[in-house]
């Protein structure tokens, strides 16, 4: 799911993307330093104040999610995150923006998220078409953050 949004991002929004899904990184990362920080340690070291990490997370309970949703935060990043079963899971309230799926099925779950982030798309897809720039940020745009970003790159997280 998130290789398939970051592409279509990528695509259409013209947005700079990383998914890391990369399983060299991922075993270099679980082996030397711990399979909880495979999404942390990659967010130190490319992640810039601004960047928005996007994680996806069924159970919104996965260490490693959580442990790259606190890294993000810590280093100023503007986090989303998609969560969804049980009711009271850490992740739900982690990021900047918040979306819960109230849903018991991983197969309801994951078609929530996709039904989510295609919609974003679309909105990104709309805006960047109608003004002709790279305006990512705009749709999830709002008033503490007065300012469009348009440089930044967008990272995502995913774990089952």
């Amino acid at each position: 799911m998130a290789s398939h949004f970051a592409a279509d991002l990528a695509k259409n929004g013209r947005v700079r993307t990383e998914v890391f899904t990369d399983l060299s990184l991922i075993t270099a990362v679980a082996n030397d330093v711990s399979y909880e920080s495979v999404f942390s340690e990659p967010l130190r070291w490319q992640m810039a104040q601004g960047d928005m990490p996007v994680a996806i997370s069924s159970s919104g309970n996965s260490p490693n999610v959580l442990a790259g949703c606190e890294t993000a935060v810590l280093l100023g990043g503007f986090v989303v995150t998609l969560s969804a079963c049980p009711e009271l899971v850490e992740g739900r309230s982690l990021g900047n923006l918040n979306f819960y799926v109230p849903a018991e099925t991983y197969g309801a779950v994951e078609t929530c998220h996709a039904a989510i982030l295609h919609y974003w798309m679309d909105q990104i897809n709309h805006e960047t078409h109608e003004t002709h720039e790279r305006c990512f940020f705009i749709y999830i745009n709002h008033e503490r953050h007065g300012k469009k970003m348009k440089e930044n790159r967008f990272f995502s997280c995913v774990s089952w």
